[in-house]
């Protein structure tokens, strides 16, 4: 993007519950890897007492459609259906790793804002743990873990010592 002139709005709210809402707007968007931002009244364009969630021009469609979904009364509830429901992403094979494995794979999902679950239990460890992800978020999750994976240990060391350092 260029500058705040190439995004749409494609939500607005000037209700007392405008902040929040667009907030979930913004979250719900982000977490299917759209680039959302959040604009109030403070910004160029945007009308006196309202909230505005904008995104790239060639995200309009796919933004619509996620928006679609959600009950626009109460954004943070979205509507019934199968996309939602948790599928596996990595199951690991037992042993002593396996607790490990899971962790990890869990750690690398929240860094990158994809919901997700752990099941397992260290007290049995020789089952092994899945990490399950929403249907609508698998190929995400995948692509993030590959990259991951490419990038190595020594890409999270370097991560996390920028974040140390933010902090």
């Amino acid at each position: 993007m260029n500058g705040e002139t190439d995004l749409v709005t494609v939500y607005r709210s000037a209700d007392m519950n405008a902040e929040t809402d667009a907030r979930a707007v913004c979250n719900l968007l982000a977490k299917a890897g759209l680039n959302a931002k959040l604009l109030d009244d403070k910004a160029a364009g945007v009308v006196e007492g309202t909230w505005e969630v904008r995104v790239a021009v060639g995200d309009v469609p796919r933004a619509e459609e996620l928006l679609a979904s959600v009950n626009q009364d109460e954004p943070e509830q979205v509507s019934p259906g199968h996309e939602l429901d948790l599928v596996t992403l990595a199951d690991t094979e037992g042993g002593t790793l396996s607790e490990i494995e899971g962790i990890s794979l869990k750690s690398i999902l929240d860094a990158a804002g994809i919901n997700n679950v752990l099941v397992g239990t260290s007290t049995l460890p020789n089952l092994g743990f899945d990490v399950r992800v929403p249907r609508s978020e698998l190929e995400r999750a995948r692509q993030v873990v590959a990259e991951a994976r490419e990038a190595g240990p020594s890409a999270a060391l370097e991560a996390e010592q920028q974040t140390e350092a933010q902090g």
